[in-house]
């Protein structure tokens, strides 16, 4: 059975414990990373440049950005097993709980209600991992204003509905380390389906996020936005950390020397 972050979480007894990656591997890996780290400066810097705000193609940044790539992209599978050890913190969920999932209506005493559509792959999973395919849809400056809220209305509302209480700090965590996840995600899925859509010689003449060459293709719109609110909600974190390192890897450096010095690779 194939398995990932929209699978089930394998069971303990499953595998090998600690995953011993092979040396081969993990150096594959790493270059997996140098390679989305290219295709965000070719994105930013050439083939979408006039989409986007200037700010996002500072070097300063735009190496914050390649460097947390390159650093976390090796150990994507470890993130994924570290956040499946907290039986708390997963549960049946929505695979892709972004706000085209929801739908809103009013009830006969003229109230709003909701629910949710698209419940194809629904299966047990670690929240930090679905939160990737949800909160990440809010623009950049909403969620670096509203992240802490988001994260703690969600602990207040799941021990409402199953008296189950998480830890914020822990949630935060694995949220931050799925952050980094999602970057390496976003960047290869530039090439495997933004330039999938519409080819790397399309883009010179493309000057806005408009143009139908972006947002009249699914695919492309889905990315480009989705991109444009990553990049906003990292740069606002990045100068607040002072133009370092982006503020998901300071974290990712903080949990991989603890998954390493606990010998789990």
């Amino acid at each position: 059975e194939g398995r990932g972050a929209g699978r089930p979480p394998p069971f303990l007894g499953m595998f090998e414990w600690p995953r011993k990656l092979p040396a081969k591997r993990r150096a594959a890996m790493n270059r997996g990373g140098e390679q989305t780290a290219n295709l965000w400066v070719e994105f930013l810097t050439d083939k979408a440049k006039s989409l986007y705000d200037k700010k996002f193609s500072e070097k300063r940044f735009l190496d914050a950005l390649c460097d947390c790539a390159k650093a976390t992209n090796a150990y994507k599978d470890d993130i994924f097993l570290y956040t499946c050890l907290f039986p708390e913190y997963i549960a049946l969920q929505h695979t892709n709980l972004q706000s085209d999932n929801a739908y809103y209506w009013y009830n006969d005493k003229d109230e709003m209600d909701t629910g949710l559509i698209d419940w194809g792959g629904a299966s047990p999973g670690p929240f930090a991992a679905r939160l990737s395919g949800s909160i990440t849809s809010a623009l950049g400056e909403v969620l670096d204003e509203h992240e802490e809220g988001f994260l703690r209305c969600f602990i207040n509302e799941y021990y409402r509905e199953c008296g189950i209480w998480l830890d914020y700090g822990e949630l935060h965590r694995q949220w931050m380390l799925n952050y980094c996840c999602y970057i390496n995600s976003m960047g290869s899925n530039i090439e495997m389906e933004i330039f999938r859509e519409t080819p790397r010689t399309m883009w010179k003449n493309i000057k806005d996020k408009w143009d139908d060459k972006a947002a009249g293709r699914w695919n492309v719109r889905c990315y480009v936005f989705m991109i444009d609110h990553a990049l906003e909600y990292l740069y606002r974190r990045w100068k607040k950390n002072g133009e370092r390192r982006l503020h998901c890897h300071d974290i990712f450096e903080e949990w991989k020397d603890y998954w390493e010095g606990s010998g789990m690779t």
